[in-house]
């Protein structure tokens, strides 16, 4: 994504979380996040190795397709979206995101202090986010988004 599409993406994220913050409350800075279920990961390769016998007498382009849909179906479904917005009133607010379209946000899942311990562990493909006692991801794209979500 380039750095203007990250900018409307952005804008786009914190509109959707500002019609669910508080009268006066407005979101300043927003950033994706993510929670994968345990058995998304070995139930994707299991669908992909099942669906590449299914299909193995197919061309290889039917079935790399085959294949991606099957471990794009399982890992959807066995994700959960979220924004995490700072607001002008110093806290952390976390909304819930709709799957297909993370900018479509369903409702504040929970509110955090920008005092309460929040860490981070950087990650070669994503990071991770601990708020209270879960732990969220934050795809490496997303690095500068998050670090002015926690900027206080």
């Amino acid at each position: 994504m380039t750095s203007e599409r990250f900018a409307e993406y952005g804008q786009r994220l914190l509109t959707a979380v500002d019609e669910h913050l508080e009268k006066g409350e407005k979101a300043v800075a927003v950033v994706q996040l993510q929670k994968r279920a345990v058995w998304a990961l070995p139930l994707g390769i299991a669908g992909a190795l099942l669906a590449s016998l299914v299909v193995n007498s197919q061309s290889a382009i039917v079935r790399g397709a085959v294949i991606g849909l099957a471990i794009a179906v399982v890992l959807i479904n066995g994700t959960s979206f979220y924004a995490l917005a700072r607001t002008n009133q110093g806290e952390l607010v976390l909304t819930d995101t709709a799957k297909m379209s993370q900018a479509k946000v369903r409702g504040v899942a929970g509110r955090f202090d920008l005092d309460d311990s929040v860490t981070t562990k950087n990650g070669l493909m994503t990071d991770k986010v601990k708020l209270g006692d879960k732990t969220y991801l934050v795809n490496r794209q997303f690095r500068k988004m998050l670090a002015e979500v926690l900027e206080s």
